[in-house]
């Protein structure tokens, strides 16, 4: 009945900074059962349970950390295999045997057992080679023996990163399920209850290569025609769980077929619908159909209230496509492509020190990674130019206005007038002021005052006159004139 309630619906759940028998535990007490689990001794940040049955996510985390599950009523046993345990029980061939049937598989068997991931902090591959794990005695041809035939290495790869020590215990359970499942097959006896899952029985009478102990996958009771048989699973099943029927929800959880993979698109409009603010109208080529154009939601690295980065695909533009949960009624633009036909704005650099942004009316901004320089541009020529190579910032425009900040101090050109305005007051300060004009050069205000700290010098090459309509006054320690 518990398993039945373990079963019965998908649930999702996240555990965070947790270990997975902490986690096996909970989930089963959940159903009311007493569960007795091996220490897995690896604390996982974070652990999400998915859509899946509590059933089998158990299983799962289980199947990883090299254990087994052994139920007996509200009991649950989760433990690592007792290869080494005592025998149950004896089957002999011509007492209590009624029917065998098995086999000595190979194709399971690996000279080692290596696993690799994803490490985010060194930025490289990690990898894990197995330990030899520990096997049933049985049989005269040794696991090792196997392996040679084919004298193969199995690997197993997640780009997750995992961590070494899940790495090494996912590489440790693969190794021990592969070696158990060397031998498989089915034994019939007479009705009996000592044998139970992941117990050992001895095999005698079965030839020398099956003779010997033999660990219990699984046990079958049957009662038909006043007779009770039991038969007896050998070795060990090594399909993980996850590869078995709808143990992973099916592409679009089974609401209508599902669309897998990353599909291409062609924009044909940008919204322009009041049922789907916001979305582009793409055609998916691959349908070949009557209607083949679907809306789709642009994705943006920065999209908030108001705010973000909004650049989105031109019309005609190859597009990648993603489904939400694999739904083909729910499609996501995750970016665009270049190809033969649709030009890169600059040619690809090997040392990929070049960035740019152009839009299609040639708004350019520019950046350089090898001189450092960036540049922003409109197509009639007008620039700011911010340059460590020659250390300036220069603003230019298409009418030879110019101001260039430097070494030398601050450069303002002008091909016309240049004219100062404030709504305040104008101070000029410096070392020295210099003003030269080709021309005549005007000063006017309500008053002009000019005072000097040692003296003032007014000069003209021709003609110097100094006249007021009303009073003029000369003072001076000393004045004179001629």
């Amino acid at each position: 009945g518990f398993r039945i309630s373990c079963n019965f619906g998908r649930k999702n759940n996240v555990y965070e900074n947790s270990k997975d028998d902490t986690v096996i535990k909970k989930i089963l007490g959940q159903y009311g059962l007493s569960a007795k689990v091996d220490s897995t001794g690896i604390e996982i940040p974070q652990l999400v349970q998915y859509y899946c049955t509590d059933w089998d996510f158990v299983l799962t985390r289980a199947q990883n950390n090299g254990l087994v599950v052994i139920t007996d009523g509200k009991q649950v046993k989760v433990c690592k295999p007792n290869v080494s345990a005592s025998p149950v029980l004896t089957i002999t061939y011509g007492d209590n045997l009624i029917a065998f049937d098995g086999s000595i598989s190979a194709s399971e068997q690996y000279t080692d057992t290596k696993a690799c991931a994803w490490d985010v902090s060194r930025q490289q591959i990690i990898k894990a080679t197995a330990s030899k794990p520990p096997l049933n005695a049985q049989g005269d041809i040794a696991a090792k023996d196997l392996s040679g035939l084919a004298n193969e290495v199995m690997l197993y790869q997640t780009n997750a990163p995992i961590g070494d020590a899940s790495l090494h215990a996912w590489a440790d359970a693969q190794a021990l399920w592969s070696g158990l499942a060397r031998f498989q097959g089915s034994i019939t006896i007479y009705g009996n209850a000592s044998i139970i899952p992941g117990c050992i029985i001895k095999l005698e009478g079965l030839s020398k290569h099956y003779s010997g102990n033999a660990f219990v996958q699984s046990v079958e009771h049957t009662l038909q025609g006043g007779e009770w048989k039991t038969q007896v699973y050998m070795g060990f099943n090594p399909v993980v769980i996850t590869e078995e029927p709808d143990v992973v929800a099916p592409a679009a959880s089974g609401f209508l077929p599902g669309i897998r993979g990353l599909q291409i698109g062609i924009v044909k409009k940008i919204g322009d619908n009041k049922d789907f603010e916001n979305f582009i109208l793409v055609d998916i080529p691959l349908l070949q159909c009557e209607k083949t154009e679907i809306w789709a939601r642009p994705v943006s690295p920065y999209a908030s209230n108001g705010v973000g980065m909004l650049f989105l695909p031109e019309v005609d533009d190859e597009v990648v496509l993603q489904f939400i949960n694999e739904d083909p009624c729910h499609p996501v633009i995750i970016g665009s492509l270049y190809s033969r036909k649709r030009k890169t704005p600059v040619s690809l650099d090997p040392k990929n020190n070049l960035k740019t942004i152009v839009t299609k009316n040639q708004l350019k901004i520019t950046l350089d990674d090898d001189k450092k320089i960036i540049t922003i541009g409109t197509p009639g020529e007008n620039t700011l130019i911010l340059d460590d190579d020659k250390k300036q910032i220069l603003l230019s425009d298409a009418n030879k206005n110019k101001v260039c900040m430097d070494k030398n101090g601050i450069m303002v050109e002008s091909g016309k007038d240049l004219i100062f305005k404030a709504r305040g007051n104008v101070k000029t300060e410096g070392m020295g002021i210099e003003s030269k004009s080709k021309q005549d050069t005007k000063i006017n205000g309500l008053n002009i005052e000019v005072s000097a700290q040692m003296g003032v010098k007014v000069k003209g090459s021709a003609t110097a006159e100094i006249s007021a309509s009303g009073q003029t006054v000369v003072k001076g320690g000393v004045v004179m004139i001629n």
